[in-house]
Order: structure tokens, then sequence, then C-alpha cells
């Protein structure tokens, strides 16, 4: 591979590393203090800022995050995406792709196999869903680092490859109604943040691995 394409390579990565990561800490759990003060302390909060509206929403709720809304905000997250009232958005792309909105199925066990192709487990299998939202963002940060790694070798493309299968077979087939479900359920400005984020990063990514195959 020429140089010239892998210098700014290395950026593009690095970027999509730290988008994944963000996102997929506001969906792994709920936010923390010590999450807040970090994003406070880091010059990333005022970049927020620049990510249309999705940034407005959180850089309203990090901007300032008090104790009792990091509260509510967990309130928020639970009654969203856990329970144990009925779960409002379910995290899951099986129940928003099987006929009866059921885990365990079909699709599950199809993310899995993605998984397994790398030597991944989720540390839960067999006990609760592999196609979480947060599992799968998990599973492209983890084929992002492997192509920070890879820059100059020729699994890069393998590894660019499988992340386009994996958006097109999973993550762009359920992540548009998963976020509208979510945004048309919440009022927290770091939900409906999060969700912005979530659905518009994915479809930008998609068209960058895109033209990143055909660069290679």
């Amino acid at each position: 591979m020429q140089q010239t394409i892998a210098l700014p390579l290395v950026d593009i990565f690095r970027v999509r590393q730290y988008f994944y990561q963000f996102i997929q800490v506001l969906f792994f759990e709920p936010v923390t203090k010590e999450s807040v003060d970090q994003l406070q302390n880091s010059s990333c909060l005022e970049e927020l800022k620049s990510l249309d509206e999705a940034g407005k929403y959180l850089y309203q709720f990090f901007s300032n995050a008090s104790e009792s809304e990091l509260q509510e905000a967990k309130d928020e997250y639970y009654r969203l995406f856990v329970g144990p009232e009925t779960i409002l958005t379910p995290p899951w792309e099986s129940v928003y792709r099987s006929k009866e909105g059921l885990l365990f199925e079909e699709t599950t066990f199809q993310v899995r196999e993605h998984y397994h192709r790398y030597n991944l487990e989720f540390v839960k299998e067999n006990q609760e869903p592999d196609d979480h939202i947060a599992i799968e963002l998990e599973f492209i940060l983890h084929l992002n680092q492997l192509c920070l790694q890879n820059l100059d070798s020729d699994r890069l493309k393998k590894l660019v490859k499988e992340q386009i299968e994996f958006h097109e077979q999973h993550m762009q087939q359920w992540i548009p109604a998963f976020t509208t479900k979510i945004i048309n359920n919440t009022d927290s400005p770091l939900y409906k943040g999060a969700a912005l984020l979530l659905r518009d990063f994915t479809v930008s990514d998609y068209q960058s691995l895109l033209d990143i195959k055909e660069a290679l």
C-alpha cells in the first residue's frame, strides 16, 4: 500500500475510534459523574457544538450536568433501555427485525457469527442477547483498532470489508428505527443527542468505509 494512502487513514480511523467510543459509552450504561468530569476537563466538550443538532443537545447536558440531572439521566436510561417497567426503546437488534419483536432471533445468531470470526465472544453469551447496541458498537471499535494496527497490511482491506458488511447486514437495518423510537420517547437532551449522534454518525461512517474501500 502506498504511504500517501496510509497517512490520511490514520486520522480517519482515530476519529472513528473517538466517536464510536463516545457513543458506545452513552448506550452501555448510565453516564457517571466521572465521565462527565472527564469530558468537561477535555477539549472535546467544545467540539460537541459542531455536531449540528446532536451536538447542541449533548453540549446542553454535559456542559453543566448537576448531580440531580445525572440522577434524572440515570432514571431515563433505565426507563428507555432496561425497565423494570415496559422497555420503551429496546436496545437489541432482533426486536426490530423479527416478526414478533422477540429476543434471541435469527439476527442475534448472525451477529454472534460476526463476533466469532474474530475470536470474540459476548461475556453473557446465551444469557443475554449478543445484538445489544453497545455490544455491536464495541465490535466495530475492535475492528477499527485492528485497522489502526494494520494500516500497511493487506489485512486492512478485509477489515474494511467486514465493517461494510456489518453495517449493511445489521447496523443500517435497525439503528434508524431504534434512534427514531428514542427521539419519540424522551425529552432528555442527553438521549435525544445520543440518538441523533448514533443515527447520523453511522450513516456517514458507512459512506466513509465505502470511500476507503475504493481508495484501497
